[in-house]
C-alpha cells in the first residue's frame, strides 16, 4: 500500500477542483489495518511548506483528507506503511530542502548493508542536514549531492534537464553499490517538486500523468449540483497536470498516458510535459 501524487496548476483553485471531481482514482485504501504515514507539500506565498502525520489510522484515506484547508497550485502527496524507520515527522514524507520537495516509493533492500557508503558520498553540510533514519530521506540527499557537485543547488531556479541529471546520477549510485553487495536492484519512483515545476521518475511501479488544459479540458471540473448556477470563468489560459505511481492493482485510470519504465517527467504550469527516455 503506498501512493504518490504531484499536481501542478496554474491557478490555486484549480488543485481543489481536481480533488473534489477527480481524486477519488488517487484514494488509498488500508484494509489490514496496520498503521500508515503520509504527508504532503505545497506552497504558499511562495514559500514550500510541509502537512506531514507519521500516525494515521483511517482504513480509506483520500486526496480531499490530506488537502484539508490548503489552497495551493502546487502539491506533491505521498502515502505509505512504514517499512523503514520510527513512526516520526522526520521520517514522513515529503522531505524538504530549500527550494525542493522530493517523495519516493518503494524501499531500498539491503539499506543498512548501504547506508555507510550513501552517507560517504555526501558533502559534510548535507550529511548535517539529515533529520531521519529513512532510505528515502537518504535518496533525496544523494540527489542534492549531485545537483551540488554540477553547481546548480543554489540557483534559485534549476533547469529540468538538471534534475533529470542528478536523479540519473543518484539512481546510477545505488544500483551499482547494489550489485557491489550482490544485492537485487531495488524498484524506486521518485517525485522532485519546486517552485517551477514537478519532476517525476519511474524506476519501479506503473506511473502516470494527465493534463487538464483549456476550457474544454477543465470544465469538467467545475460540474456542481446545480449547473445553471455555475459561473465558470475565463478557463482558455489555464492548466492543470497530475502524475501519480502505486495505483490500486497497479491499474492506470482511462485519460491517463502510462511513463515508460526507466523514464522521467518534467510538468510545468503553461507548458506539454516534457518525457525523457532511457537512456539520457
Amino acid at each position: 500500500m503506498a501512493r504518490l501524487v504531484g499536481i501542478l496548476a496554474n491557478r490555486p483553485d484549480l488543485t481543489r477542483r481536481f480533488v473534489l471531481h477527480e481524486g477519488a482514482a488517487l484514494g488509498s485504501t488500508n484494509p489490514h489495518g496496520e498503521p500508515w504515514a503520509w504527508g504532503i507539500g505545497f506552497q504558499q506565498s511562495g514559500e514550500l511548506l510541509l502537512r506531514r502525520r507519521p500516525v494515521e489510522d483511517r482504513k480509506v484515506l483520500g486526496l480531499g483528507d490530506m488537502l484539508g484547508d490548503v489552497v495551493s497550485d502546487l502539491l506533491l502527496g505521498h502515502v505509505r506503511r512504514a517499512t523503514i524507520g520510527a513512526r516520526s515527522s522526520d521520517n514522513t514524507q515529503p522531505f524538504r530542502y530549500q527550494q525542493f520537495l522530493f517523495a519516493e516509493t518503494g524501499s531500498l533492500v539491503g539499506f543498512g548493508e548501504l547506508r555507510p557508503h550513501m552517507l560517504d558520498s555526501l558533502p559534510e553540510f548535507l550529511r548535517r542536514s539529515l533529520r531521519g533514519d529513512t532510505d528515502g530521506e537518504f535518496l533525496f540527499h544523494l540527489f542534492l549531492s549531485f545537483l551540488h557537485d554540477a553547481g546548480k543547488l543554489e540557483e534559485p531556479s534549476v533547469k529540468p534537464r538538471d534534475i533529470f541529471t542528478a536523479l540519473s546520477a543518484m539512481r546510477a549510485l545505488v544500483r551499482r553499490l547494489l550489485a557491489e553487495a550482490g544485492l537485487p536492484e531495488s524498484p524506486i519512483n521518485v517525485m522532485v517538486a519546486t517552485a517551477d515545476g514537478i519532476v517525476a521518475g519511474r524506476f519501479g511501479s506503473p506511473m502516470a500523468y494527465r493534463v487538464f488544459s483549456g476550457r474544454r479540458g477543465l470544465e469538467a471540473l467545475f460540474v456542481s449540483d446545480d449547473p445553471g448556477k455555475v459561473r465558470l470563468p475565463d478557463l482558455e489560459a489555464c492548466q492543470l497536470s497530475v502524475v501519480a505511481s502505486n495505483f490500486e492493482g497497479d491499474a492506470i485510470p482511462q485519460g491517463w498516458t502510462p511513463l515508460a519504465d526507466g523514464a522521467m517527467l518534467f510538468l510545468s504550469r503553461t507548458d506539454a510535459p516534457l518525457e525523457a527516455s532511457p537512456p539520457l
